[in-house]
């Protein structure tokens, strides 16, 4: 409704202007200055709206471009039936009966400040449409973003004091550990942690970055990072920093633990390794796809890292791996759902930016005219023409994510995750845009939630090999003393739930999940093999 009010309300300006012009000049003698009026009276309503029109083709709305098409073509139609019309001589009856002679314009005979001022009237309207319109887009994004940062800050952390912030310790950690060449280059041990873990060089670099390490175990213990900081989830360049400095943090902590395990202090490697997966938590304190991303990645080490140090364990280890401790191996991470409600919160924050200073259409301007151009008239387009449908399937697909995330079932999820980006596929542009990474990330934490399965499959195993001497050689032998039950494969839907697998060989015992494609293709493959297509089964193994 506002939008056809806004068309009849500019149409009508320009028409009216058209006549007050023709009006005018046939009101004056039949020199240069009727045929600069003239000019105007179809000149200016066409170039203006050339300018309002240019904006919304580039911004490719069919809608609000039908709408300015529509009225500049009006505006030149009526225009020219305005200008022949008037131009036309008054006959000898149309003077009997109104102002003017025979042989006159009929434009002489119309009120030229009349129609001017209809004119203005009728422009003052539109502008009052535009601006209703645009103060309802601007207020209905407020609205959401409101919405959005409110169900967000019931899952972030507790502002903590400054003081007890875990990130000043790892920008500690990090600036130490990125002054040493040994550690940034491309043969660096942090490239390849697991080979000699007990060698003297192992031995030589921790303890040459022992300040590095405990800044880093210090931090690992703090109960949030960056919980101090008002959460701008507008700046990116902030979560990018910081899951650079995470991710150096967590691969050292890595290297630490197996060395630990190596020498024999198997106490040092799980609580490390319980550190690694705080360090990822943290990583999400700020919530959105990146940092959700490279929080599933330390998880997903630190994991890695349980499996490789498990066989170095000895007897006397089995009450820690039966402990408080250990039970924190195997935790739940961040809550998907609550990184989807922060990268919301981001998105909403871009689109508030955009609609603050306008789109790119203005950019090819001249620099002083730019702004300009973006605050008067690109902005307001945006806002009218972009912003509402963006809005509207923008959030319609957070919440479809956010939904699938929040569902226990695995094949309710990845349904409701497919159907998710199909419907965003026909939405705004930025819910196309984002709708990949968002069923890339759900796919990561399906994929996490099984491999983490299959750590509590070790873990039980493990005590039962320091209990027995053996590994067992089916996973029922481990239920119901070390298990209750054998954890399901996720990934085989339901109602045909299955248990996840083992697979035995020489060297390793392996659990694991036959992955997204629902075919066993044999097992994971071993670390550093080239990539066999087809094969996405997941889990971990341990030597034997």
């Amino acid at each position: 409704m506002g939008s056809l009010c806004l068309w009849l309300a500019v149409v009508a300006a320009c028409l009216l202007w058209t006549a007050a012009l023709t009006a005018a000049a046939a009101r004056i003698p039949p020199t240069g200055w009727r045929l600069v009026l003239l000019a105007l009276a179809l000149a200016v309503p066409v170039l203006l709206l050339a300018l309002l029109v240019a904006p919304l083709v580039l911004l490719q709305r069919p809608g609000w471009w039908m709408y300015g098409v529509s009225a500049w073509l009006a505006a030149i139609g009526g225009g020219l039936w305005i200008l022949r019309a008037g131009a036309a001589e008054r006959s000898v009856a149309d003077a009997l009966h109104g102002s003017g002679g025979a042989g006159e314009p009929v434009a002489a005979g119309w009120w030229p400040v009349g129609l001017l001022a209809l004119s203005l009237l009728a422009a003052s309207v539109a502008l009052g449409t535009v601006a209703i319109i645009d103060n309802a887009a601007s207020a209905d994004l407020a609205q959401r973003q409101l919405e959005a940062q409110s169900r967000l800050r019931i899952r972030l952390p507790v502002p903590i004091p400054a003081a007890a912030d875990a990130l000043p310790l790892y920008l500690e950690a990090a600036g130490l550990l990125e002054d040493d060449p040994a550690l940034t280059a491309d043969d660096s041990p942090l490239h390849n942690l697991s080979p000699d873990a007990s060698a003297p060089a192992r031995a030589e670099l921790l303890g040459r970055h022992a300040d590095a390490l405990a800044a880093l175990r210090k931090a690992a213990d703090a109960e949030a990072c960056g919980a101090s900081e008002q959460w701008r989830a507008g700046d990116m360049d902030t979560f990018l920093e910081r899951t650079t400095v995470l991710r150096l943090c967590a691969r050292f902590l890595a290297l630490a633990a197996r060395h630990e395990a190596a020498t024999g202090d198997m106490q040092g490697a799980v609580a490390d390794i319980v550190r690694l997966r705080r360090i990822a938590r943290h990583a999400t304190d700020k919530p959105v796809l990146l940092t959700g991303a490279v929080g599933l990645a330390i998880d997903s080490l630190a994991l890695d890292t349980l499996a490789d140090v498990l066989p170095l364990t000895r007897p006397a280890d089995r009450p820690l791996l039966a402990g408080p401790l250990a039970h924190q191996l195997t935790t739940p991470g961040t809550s998907p759902t609550t990184i989807l409600m922060g990268e919301e919160t981001f998105g909403l924050a871009q689109f508030a930016e955009m609609a603050a200073a306008g789109p790119a259409v203005a950019a090819d301007l001249d620099e002083a005219a730019a702004p300009l151009y973006a605050q008067w008239v690109a902005g307001p387009l945006f806002r009218l023409s972009v912003l509402p449908d963006e809005l509207a399937a923008y959030s319609s697909c957070l919440e479809r994510y956010q939904q699938a995330a929040a569902t226990e079932s695995l094949a309710a999820r990845q349904l409701l995750a497919r159907e998710a980006e199909t419907s965003a596929a026909d939405g705004g542009t930025l819910a196309q845009l984002v709708a990949p990474g968002l069923s890339r990330f759900l796919e990561s934490q399906n994929r996490f939630d099984a491999k983490r399965a299959a750590a509590t499959v070790l873990l039980a195993a493990t005590r039962q090999r320091l209990e027995t001497g053996t590994l067992p050689d089916a996973l029922e032998k481990l239920v119901p003393t070390e298990l209750e039950a054998v954890p399901a494969d996720s990934f085989l839907g339901e109602p045909a739930t299955q248990p996840l697998r083992l697979l035995q060989t020489t060297g390793e015992w392996t659990i694991y999940s036959i992955g997204p494609n629902g075919n066993d293709d044999g097992g994971p493959l071993p670390k550093g093999a080239e990539p066999a297509t087809g094969n996405d089964d997941i889990g971990l193994s341990m030597k034997r």
